[in-house]
């Protein structure tokens, strides 16, 4: 599973089947007592209460195509095996988006990123270095009365591997190669909801006609342009496939932080 996948599994997760948006509620940090003594009236709380909404979900589509020869030609049905590798694709490009510092927009949500400034990266190196870098993480977080117990840590491939090799105790970290080399962000599980429609749904058909582009497809039939080249899947005698997974993420409270640039 991608990295993506494997924090949402960590984090609150909402069902938004059929829901627009959620509105995830917390507390504004406020100091207050937590003794009273024998006989005396307990204080009344006036809460300040933040929502952050989750939602609404945003759609994940694909297409590709296989011919009926090559659909036959092999033990397994070559559309099987190609819906898988657009699935496997579709999970691990994810984590593109959700760690990034994108803002969101009609097509995407924010990435988990967006309006963060990065901590400066430790000047030592080596085991202090990890100590002061992911010390600093935590420190930020806790700083917002968001507790790290549990902490994700996610960075790139080549940083977890270092991670693991000289913290073997360290746990919660998570390597993609989506994430820029050197950063690394820690994240509190409270801090993140997510609504996601979990293995993505592949659809197979032979009536179709669709527009064979991977970067700017257009839509058939509009006067948005040409859509070429434009294929018949019935004429030609080939399987459109598509799969299609929704998702959608928040950052709920204020528990990540990142640091860009380690010196490990």
């Amino acid at each position: 599973m991608s990295v993506a996948v494997r924090l949402f599994a960590n984090c609150l997760r909402v069902n938004l089947d059929g829901v627009s948006k959620v509105a995830v509620p917390r507390s504004v940090p406020s100091k207050v007592p937590i003794f009273v003594g024998e006989g005396k009236p307990a204080p009344v709380i006036d809460l300040s209460l933040l929502d952050s909404m989750i939602g609404p979900t945003r759609k994940i589509l694909v297409l590709s195509a296989t011919t009926t020869e090559l659909e036959r030609a092999g033990p397994e049905a070559a559309s099987a095996v190609i819906g898988r590798v657009i699935e496997n694709s579709v999970t691990n490009n994810l984590d593109t988006p959700v760690f990034d510092d994108v803002a969101a927009d009609d097509d995407r949500p924010a990435g988990l990123l967006w309006g963060l400034t990065p901590l400066a990266p430790s000047t030592n190196t080596g085991l202090i270095a990890i100590a002061d870098d992911l010390g600093n993480l935590a420190g930020e977080i806790a700083a917002n009365d968001v507790v790290t117990d549990g902490m994700v840590i996610v960075t790139n491939s080549a940083q977890a591997k270092r991670l693991e090799v000289l913290c073997p105790l360290l746990r919660n970290v998570f390597g993609s190669p989506r994430v820029p080399v050197g950063r690394v962000i820690g994240i509190a599980p409270s801090a993140v909801g997510s609504g996601y429609s979990g293995v993505p749904v592949i659809d197979k058909s032979k009536g179709s006609a669709f527009h064979f582009e991977d970067t700017a497809p257009s839509d058939i039939g509009t006067a948005s342009g040409v859509a070429a080249p434009t294929k018949s899947a019935f004429q030609t005698d080939v399987i459109a496939i598509k799969v299609r997974c929704y998702a959608a993420w928040a950052r709920i409270a204020p528990g990540i932080s990142f640091v860009d640039g380690v010196n490990w």
